[in-house]
């Protein structure tokens, strides 16, 4: 089942320019050899990390929106994970908002004679 995705990438800030460019286009390539579709993609910028990885104190931000088959995801990510020069990389999957839910059955009464409470008026 073809599932929409967005991926969070994480490279050095040394990656900036054309190498920059190459990440994100192995990114794309890497999608179509395995059937998927890229949507749209966002550049995050600059930041700095909370903690080091791999000897970097900040890098570059990418997110890229795509869509994929669903059981083709874990080799799409074992893939990236070879891709050098990237240092961080994850997954989400975008929710559906305009999916429409099955109605749930609406839960019948019976009704029952009930009684007054007793400090209650009666005109």
């Amino acid at each position: 089942m073809i599932r929409q995705y967005e991926a969070i990438v994480i490279v050095p800030v040394t990656a900036a320019g054309e190498k920059f460019e190459a990440l994100k286009a192995a990114y794309a390539e890497q999608l179509k050899k395995l059937g998927g579709k890229q949507t749209a993609i966002h550049e995050l910028g600059r930041r700095a990390f909370g903690y080091v990885i791999q000897k970097h104190r900040e890098g570059l931000y990418f997110v890229v929106d795509f869509e994929l088959d669903s059981l083709k995801l874990r080799d799409f990510y074992k893939a990236m994970m070879l891709v050098e020069g990237i240092l961080r990389h994850t997954i989400f999957t975008k929710p559906d908002l305009f999916k429409k839910k099955a109605a749930k059955p609406k839960k019948i009464r019976k009704e029952t004679s009930q009684k007054a409470p007793a400090h209650a008026k009666v005109s």
